[in-house]
Formats: structure tokens, C-alpha cells, sequence
């Protein structure tokens, strides 16, 4: 996801906010080493190299991922894609192919629901969820801020994906006078 990941914990004990952040983290290295696509260890860097034409075991919490993404593919008639991850690279080299290609992104991967599994058809497919891990992980730490009873922070994952939660110091109204 390549990253910062700003936090800022109001009115919650040292003690509470460096646990935490701990489990924060510990979910932000996991995720990165289940989701990257340029990390040779990571899972969808592993399938993007083995899933052509063969069916590959993907674990739990990432065949959840790609369920909810085909979901999400399918409510937005393809526009929302993440397996169009080669897409950048032949672009480069051949604009007319991707303009024309149906040999990419999500329709050509089979989901094997019995055994967890997915298979590409096209060598032009490889998945890449850059795109919606920052919200992946949004999603896990609002359940670690609702475990720690975090009532009032504000969280930016890159400037661009952020939680906040609580009131404005100043009251209801938001309003502030210096």
C-alpha cells in the first residue's frame, strides 16, 4: 500500500493507544504481505504468478477479498477491476491491445467456491488491490478502535482514506474561536 498511516488518539491512555497502534500495525504488515503484488512473498504476487491456467488454493480472508471485489465488479458493470493489474504494462507497449482486449480483468478469473481456489484464463490477467487495501484495513481498524472503546480520533491512511470518530472539542456546532 505504500503508505503513511497517520493517528492521532484523543483522550485515551498512553497505555490504550500503543496497544492499539500495535494491533494496527500488526494488521497493516499482514495485509501488505497477503495483498501486495510486487512483494515475492505475498499471496496475490504469488497467484499473479501461478494462477494462469491453473486453479491456486487462496486463503480465507483474501478469497472473502475477491468475492466482495467480483460483487462490487459486478454491481458497477466492470468498471470497478482489480484484475487489471498488467493493464499499466501493456499499455506501454501496445495501447491499441488494451483498448481493444477483452483478454483481461476480472471476467477472466474462475472462482472455485468448493475449494477456494481461482484460475486465470488469460495471461494478460494478474490482480492488483492496491486500490482498495487502504479501505481493507480502514475496515479492520474500526473494529480494533471499537474493541479499545477508542471514541474520539482521527485516522489518515495517506491523505487520501480516513476514519475520524468523536466530536469537536468546541461542542456540537463545530464551532471554534481563537
Amino acid at each position: 500500500m505504500n503508505s503513511a498511516l497517520d493517528m492521532v488518539f484523543i483522550n485515551v491512555s498512553d497505555e490504550v493507544g500503543e496497544q492499539a497502534f500495535s494491533e494496527i500495525q500488526t494488521l497493516a504488515v499482514h495485509l501488505e504481505k497477503m495483498l501486495s503484488c510486487f512483494d515475492p512473498e505475498a499471496e496475490v504476487f504469488q497467484l499473479n504468478q501461478k494462477a494462469i491456467n491453473e486453479y491456486c488454493l487462496v486463503s480465507s480472508q483474501l478469497w472473502n477479498i475477491l468475492v466482495e471485489c467480483n460483487r462490487f465488479r459486478k454491481s458497477t458493470l466492470g468498471y470497478f477491476d482489480i484484475g487489471l493489474q498488467k493493464l499499466k504494462e501493456l499499455g506501454k507497449s501496445n495501447p491499441s491491445l488494451v483498448l481493444s482486449s477483452k483478454s483481461m480483468g476480472m471476467e477472466t478469473i474462475e472462482f472455485s467456491e468448493e475449494q477456494h481456489s481461482i484460475k486465470f484464463w488469460s495471461e494478460n490477467t494478474g490482480i492488483d488491490l492496491g486500490a482498495v487495501g487502504k479501505g481493507i484495513l480502514l475496515r479492520e481498524v474500526e473494529k480494533v478502535l471499537s474493541k479499545f472503546d477508542i471514541l474520539n480520533c482521527f485516522i489518515s491512511f495517506g491523505g487520501s482514506s480516513i476514519i475520524t470518530r468523536g466530536s469537536h472539542s468546541h461542542g456540537p456546532n463545530g464551532l471554534y474561536r481563537c
